[in-house]
């Protein structure tokens, strides 16, 4: 829990920082914020959690390409939820260990409404690393297995990468994976 704390804490932090909310500004905090969710985030394992049984079709070199245009695409997906921060707050509700594996369920308040957030996290050396958020009972990388499961049986795993290459490379595109 308290690793998911500081990481939270620094991300508020920059949420609520004045000088960066300005729309010039908005890239930059994007950057500030991809930096410290990093550091928390295992996206190779989160990639490879996602793709399940389709990672062994990929080879080295796409599995690589396939976590980094991941990463692209999930900070572009939830990047809108930055630009919507308006001084929610964020309640650590409990957490459970299991071996090298974590929970930590917490509860983001506003004004209207409350969303359950749980973070599961996988200790690799002596580092909590997240490889899967919970949002409301919804599995982050269940769904999108679910998504690019369908695409790689449908066209291949070089299709799902370039339908991945296509929407990082234009985060306005309303094409839905």
């Amino acid at each position: 829990m308290e690793a998911m704390k500081g990481t939270i804490d620094q991300a508020l932090k920059v949420m609520e920082d004045e000088s960066l909310k300005s729309p010039e500004q908005s890239r930059e905090r994007l950057e500030i914020l991809e930096d410290i969710i990093g550091e928390r985030f295992d996206y190779r394992e989160m990639g490879k959690r996602t793709l399940g049984k389709h990672w062994q079709q990929f080879s080295e070199t796409d599995r690589e390409e396939f976590v980094r245009l991941f990463q692209h695409f999930l900070s572009r997906t939830y990047a809108g939820s930055v630009d919507g921060y308006s001084g929610e707050q964020v309640q650590y509700l409990k957490e459970r260990r299991k071996g090298d594996f974590a929970e930590v369920q917490t509860a983001v308040t506003s004004e209207k409404s409350t969303t359950s957030i749980a973070y599961r996290l996988l200790k690799r050396s002596n580092t909590w690393k997240v490889y899967d958020v919970v949002i409301e009972g919804v599995s982050l990388v269940k769904n999108f297995r679910g998504q690019f499961g369908r695409i790689i049986e449908a066209e291949s795993a070089k299709g799902l990468l370039e339908k991945l290459r296509t929407k990082t490379a234009d985060p306005e595109s309303q094409d839905v994976l």
